[in-house]
């Protein structure tokens, strides 16, 4: 029979699932971690846990979803400091591609495949579509910022936001790309990004007027 709790109690349980998890999760990965670990690094019961978190999927989301929002801030910083020429841009995004793939809970759900199919497959739907809605607006919303101030081309925002989200998940990928020669694909996709979408570009792939352009 599992213990009730009292409101603190619940909160501070939380938190606490919440920080033990994020370091039993970067230590063990998500598959390794089991709920008997992350209960007993807090001091409830097996059958407490669902009390506070319908899986061990949900409890790594929403370390997964904070984890995120503190690198969308470090990304918006680096923004701010950047120089608006195509060298600045590269290097935004090529040092928010290794925030991500670097961060051990983000590359956790990267490594494997299978893995990463079957942990959003049991996130709420709702609870996912609004994670990905968050994602799009921040992303959304530096594209027109960029765009307004001339440093990039016209180009529809939600196909440059789907070229980034394509670009940054193609570490799910790597082994099968190779790895040896995964760190220069990467830095040539880049370039070749950044020379097609920004205005001071080497070269500008974007002749004529295709349907990805915005309407003047």
């Amino acid at each position: 029979m599992t213990r009730s709790f009292s409101d603190k109690e619940k909160k501070d349980i939380t938190q606490q699932l919440l920080s033990r998890g994020k370091e039993l999760f970067e230590r063990y990965g998500l598959k390794k971690t089991s709920i008997e670990e992350l209960t007993r690094a807090v001091g409830i019961g097996q059958g407490s846990f669902y009390i506070f978190f319908n899986s061990k999927e949900e409890l790594f989301f929403e370390i997964l979803d904070a984890e995120e929002r503190e690198l969308r801030e470090r990304i918006a910083q680096m923004i701010f400091e950047s120089s608006q020429t195509k060298r600045g841009f590269k290097d935004i995004i090529t040092r928010s591609f290794y925030l991500m793939n670097e961060n051990a809970i983000i590359k956790n759900v990267l490594a494997d495949e299978e893995e990463y199919s079957r942990f959003f497959s049991r996130i709420p739907k709702k609870r996912l579509k609004t994670h990905l809605e968050e994602e799009n607006e921040f992303v959304g919303s530096i594209v027109k910022q960029l765009q307004s101030s001339g440093v990039i081309k016209n180009v529809k925002p939600e196909v440059i936001t789907g070229l980034l989200f394509g670009l940054f998940l193609l570490q799910e990928h790597k082994v099968r790309i190779g790895e040896e020669t995964f760190p220069q694909i990467i830095d040539l996709l880049i370039d070749t990004l950044c020379d097609a979408l920004v205005t001071q570009g080497k070269r500008n792939l974007l002749t004529g007027n295709p349907s990805y352009l915005m309407e003047e």
